[in-house]
């Protein structure tokens, strides 16, 4: 059973010619004003949807208020042109204005023919739209799910890291002393000449383990305290010039063990620097060591320090080199642990730490390296 509609033909001005169907109840009838039909909140309505008509030919979306034998009815309201007449039709929404264009006459579904398509090509956009809509309130219930899960595990994943960050200090504190006590005797044992060349050979390999895993040990602590925020900078006056000299003079003797030629080139004096005095001798300190580590024997490594309201340091060698896939990770957590060129091991994590002190301090750390052509490393503190 078809919805209730009405359906009349009228001259342009809205004056009804003939009621073409009334199952809805409009108190209209022919020979009378449209707007007759209409409370009197929309008869200024009307009019516009008679223009709109008049000027395209056909109109559809119109809301208007009809009265009823049984009272005010909201309806939506369409109507087309043909020659001289204006049909309108009048149902209680839009699927209900398709279905009255499609059960009229054949005469009359001729006059109404542009109506027709006019409706059901809005009834197919908004349908359209529909869809659209669901879609993307689907899309968007999908992120916003996949964003809760998201800080869910990202909270979690931080809650872990936290409690390794706490364990791996916690075991490398404990282990920092013992493995000091057991390179220290090896040290002294190395200092005794009757030692045979078989128990000096051992000796040595239990130095430089309880060396490496020292240093292993202190580098895990230290980078374990930065990555939980705890990184504590005691800054103070610093010649820069002065601290660089200092340096180069302690790792002079890794230098010579493998005859290459640690220098200082240009060396600006200037105002002291507030640094962490302590730190920056450890970024120094790594520095030189990996430049001379990856030195081939003979080689030469320099240092310069020049000041430009800041300070630049520069650190260069002629050694191996790195490609830029080793660049773009040396300054990752165990990203770069390529021995040295006579099998010096590395822990892996000294550029890790030196960058994040470097950044400590509002400065900047740079490499430029070519395989087989050496390295050169910059770092830049401000003057503050």
């Amino acid at each position: 059973m078809s919805a209730p509609g009405f359906a009349a033909i009228c001259d342009r001005a809205g004056l009804v010619r003939e009621v073409l169907r009334n199952d809805l109840g409009v108190r209209v009838r022919p020979g009378a004003p449209l707007a007759s039909g209409l409370s009197p909140t929309s008869v200024d309505k009307v009019f516009l949807l008679l223009q709109e008509i008049e000027a395209r030919g056909t109109a559809t979306g119109w809301e208007l208020t009809v009265q009823l034998e049984s009272g005010l009815q909201t309806a939506w309201c369409a109507g087309s042109r043909s020659k001289d007449d204006v049909v309108v039709l009048c149902a209680v929404n839009d699927d209900g204005l398709i279905h009255l264009a499609r059960a009229l006459s054949p005469e009359d579904r001729d006059r109404t023919a542009p109506l027709r398509a006019a409706l059901e090509g809005r009834a197919l956009v908004e349908s359209g739209a529909e869809r659209e809509l669901d879609a993307l309130m689907a899309v968007n219930n999908e992120l916003a799910s996949a964003q809760r899960e998201l800080a869910r595990a990202h909270a979690e994943l931080r809650r872990v890291n936290a409690e390794k960050d706490t364990l791996l200090g916690m075991a490398a504190h404990d282990l920092r002393n013992p493995l000091f006590v057991s390179r220290s005797y090896a040290e002294f044992l190395l200092m005794d000449p009757s030692l045979s060349p078989a128990a000096r050979k051992m000796v040595s390999r239990i130095y430089e383990s309880s060396r490496y895993t020292l240093d292993l040990v202190t580098d895990l602590l230290d980078l374990s305290a930065i990555e939980a925020g705890a990184l504590v900078l005691r800054k103070e006056s610093t010649d820069l010039a002065e601290l660089v000299r200092g340096v180069i003079d302690l790792d002079r003797l890794l230098a010579e063990k493998k005859e290459i030629a640690l220098t200082l080139g240009r060396c600006d004096e200037g105002a002291p620097l507030r640094l962490d005095r302590r730190k920056f001798q450890q970024v120094m300190h790594n520095l030189l060591s990996n430049a001379i580590k990856f030195s081939h024997r003979g080689g030469q490594v320099q240092v310069e320090v020049v000041r430009d309201g800041g300070a630049v340091v520069v650190v260069s060698d002629d050694g191996v080199g790195m490609t830029d896939e080793q660049i773009e990770s040396l300054f990752k957590p165990f990203g770069s642990g390529a021995p040295g060129t006579a099998g010096e091991k590395s822990t892996g994590l000294g550029m890790a730490i030196v960058k994040r002190i470097i950044e400590g301090h509002g400065g900047s750390i740079a490499v430029t390296s070519e395989p087989g052509a050496g390295t050169t490393v910059t770092v830049r503190v401000p003057s503050d």
